[in-house]
């Protein structure tokens, strides 16, 4: 099923959701958090494997396009470390861990940088009156 097929799960239903590199892929990436939101229980987790890039970078910009023509593997969009930080707060997501991954034994993580980040939806509060 389509990520943006979710809209038909229960609400809530789910304690973490969990984007393995595939947020770059996203179409729509605030509907994408939207629905991540929905379908996470209060106090649930969303939780990233990206590659965040702090400055623009042309290069990148253009070799993720080329390497899909060249391979057919389609590794989505540049995603820039201020925009995906922007795109959290707008939707109402608390970082709780942000962290930079490296390999001793794979040069890709130096040369790309990945990252593990997890973030938390902010609780609904039910209030007794």
């Amino acid at each position: 099923m389509s990520f943006y097929d979710v809209e038909t799960l229960k609400k809530g239903l789910y304690d973490i959701v969990f984007f393995s590199f595939s947020f770059m892929l996203m179409p729509d990436r605030k509907q994408a958090l939207e629905l991540a939101k929905r379908i996470t229980k209060d106090g649930g987790r969303i939780i990233f494997m990206l590659t965040l890039n702090r400055s623009r970078n042309a290069l990148f910009e253009r070799l993720k396009p080329l390497i899909k023509r060249i391979t057919t593997i389609d590794f989505g969009q540049v995603v820039y470390e201020n925009d995906f930080t922007e795109l959290l707060e707008a939707s109402g997501l608390t970082v709780r861990t942000k962290q930079r991954l490296y390999s001793r034994f794979n040069p890709l993580f130096w040369i790309f940088p990945i990252h593990y980040v997890e973030v938390s939806k902010t609780q609904t509060r039910n209030w007794l009156c």
